[in-house]
């Protein structure tokens, strides 16, 4: 994964909804709906990309600047962007310690940390990986089903 869009996965896959809607939130709605052990680790793996991610911004401007974001996360959501880009091409093992992170499967044969966080983001109601005679089928179901599938 390139830099940049490393550095956008990061800050809208995970920053973003670390602070705006907490990683117990998050990890709850997954747990919900993919599985208690999923939602445990989607909840480590934001713990640790965000405690990453804060621990780079490291001199007493950069702290600042992030402190911002934790109080104004839309507005300053693009400079904390740029400046982890930066960090990212400053630091190559940081940014392969991240992009293996944000990678990572969630176990079980589930997607990607990244995958499994924007179907949570997005209000995953649904979400399944079915496997058989060499063909994987994966989808997501997106926004409150109905109780009549007709309606």
């Amino acid at each position: 994964m390139d830099v940049n869009t490393l550095a956008a996965t990061v800050v809208t896959s995970f920053l973003l909804p670390y602070v705006k809607a907490g990683v117990e939130k998050i990890g709850a709605k997954v747990a919900e709906s993919i599985g208690e052990d999923v939602g445990n680790r989607i909840k480590g793996a934001m713990d640790t990309v965000w405690n990453k991610v804060k621990g780079v911004f490291s001199t007493d401007k950069e702290k600042v600047t992030f402190e911002q974001f934790e109080e104004n996360p839309d507005e300053t959501s693009a400079l904390i962007e740029k400046l982890l880009k930066q960090k990212l091409e400053g630091d190559p093992a940081f940014a392969r310690t991240l992009a293996d992170l944000v990678e990572a499967p969630s176990g079980d044969g589930h997607p990607s940390n990244a995958q499994i966080m924007n179907a949570a983001i997005a209000g995953i109601v649904q979400m399944g990986n079915f496997t058989g005679n060499n063909n994987t089928i994966g989808g997501v179901i997106m926004g409150n089903l109905p109780k009549n599938p007709l309606e």
